[in-house]
């Protein structure tokens, strides 16, 4: 359990007790509420080849949300999502571009959790209603206020930490905004998984309509033989 909640760090102690109690009761095979499974999805580590066998985390979280969270909190539960999302990745070290020309900087961003996240958005999107990724500013102030539902009979003390919490998601979000260009590199990030989606479609088309050329010709050689005998 421990190794599953690296991404929470050792001082936020409150937010390690909601994360491991959550871990525990889906452990037994417990129900689980929206809100404690959208937690497990958008704060837990997985190691890569765990991650290769199963959708992006943060893209089953927003699954979650909007089928399973009550109404008043759905688009609230939606932006925390987006929010840890945006900060799961190091952006001051993705925006230090120095020394690296186009082709290393969109490989650098096909390695982050946001791209992997788009990239399942964009895969499954509805085509009546075309995916459009949330902005980091829209983004900001969910749950600084007023936690969900699970916490109304929580000790004022704990609430507090959570709030806190939630803040501080907040002010890391807003320092990639202003110091690390986020907003530019989620538009960057975006473009580059629907150009890497739309070349793997194309490609796979020209696979399968393949074999149906060959069978065309082959039916137009014999066709022409046949003609000139």
């Amino acid at each position: 359990m421990e190794v599953h909640s690296m991404n929470i760090p050792r001082r936020q102690k409150a937010q390690h007790q909601i994360f491991e109690d959550g871990m525990r009761r889906l452990l037994k095979h417990e129900a689980l509420d929206a809100m404690t499974l959208i937690d497990l999805l958008t704060l837990i580590y997985l190691k890569p080849e765990s991650r290769a066998e199963i959708p992006n985390p943060f893209w089953l979280a927003l699954l979650v949300a909007e089928s399973s969270c009550h109404s008043d909190e759905v688009k609230e539960a939606k932006r925390m999502i987006w929010r840890r999302l945006f900060i799961r990745d190091d952006w001051a070290k993705i925006n230090d571009t120095q020394l690296k020309d186009d082709r290393q900087v969109v490989e650098r961003l096909a390695e982050t959790e946001l791209y992997s996240m788009l990239t399942d958005c964009i895969s499954f999107q509805d085509p009546h209603e075309p995916f459009r990724p949330l902005s980091p500013h829209e983004a900001l102030g969910a749950f600084t206020e007023n936690l969900d539902r699970r916490f109304r009979d929580f000790e004022t003390s704990f609430r507090t930490k959570l709030i806190d919490i939630m803040k501080l998601e907040d002010k890391i979000l807003h320092q990639h905004v202003e110091k690390h260009r986020l907003g530019e590199w989620v538009r960057s990030t975006f473009e580059a998984a629907r150009v890497e989606l739309d070349s793997t479609l194309d490609n796979a088309t020209k696979i399968a309509a393949a074999p149906q050329v060959a069978e065309h010709n082959t039916v137009m050689s014999g066709s022409i033989f046949d003609y000139g005998s």
